[in-house]
């Protein structure tokens, strides 16, 4: 799949990860969020992974790119409500209340989203929804 000349592929894993969640919420205000963020602050050429799998009692939904990156001094308040600054991301655009948005509403469904310690190459930024798994 190819949008604003940026690549996306995806790597979801066989094993099934039941979740309960609103679906929709969770959806319309975390992972688009990060898609589309991927797309719109990074230069055509972007290749972006949206990767699923279990990860001990959690599903954990993974979006990385190998973009421009995001400076620690953002990282450090990028889920904060208006936080639209960052020289590495070129855009300008937006509100900066996407991200404090998707924490939000992945904590109303028992989740967690923040970005990753350690990157895998050739990727620079990858953040993490970690998803509590239904207990049998």
């Amino acid at each position: 799949m190819e949008q604003a000349g940026c690549t996306i592929e995806a790597d979801i894993a066989e094993e099934r990860c039941p979740v309960s969640v609103d679906a929709p919420a969770l959806r319309t205000s975390r992972l688009e969020p990060d898609r589309e963020h991927a797309f719109k602050h990074n230069p055509s050429g972007t290749k972006i992974l949206v990767r699923c799998h279990a990860s001990g009692d959690y599903a954990l939904v993974s979006v990385l790119d190998d973009g421009n990156g995001i400076s620690d001094e953002i990282r450090a308040k990028a889920f904060d409500a208006f936080v639209t600054e960052n020289e590495g991301r070129s855009s300008g655009k937006g509100t900066g209340l996407g991200l404090f948005v998707a924490r939000r509403c992945a904590e109303l469904n028992g989740a967690t989203v923040g970005f990753a310690e350690s990157v895998p190459s050739p990727y620079v930024t990858e953040v993490d929804v970690r998803i509590p798994l239904m207990r049998a």
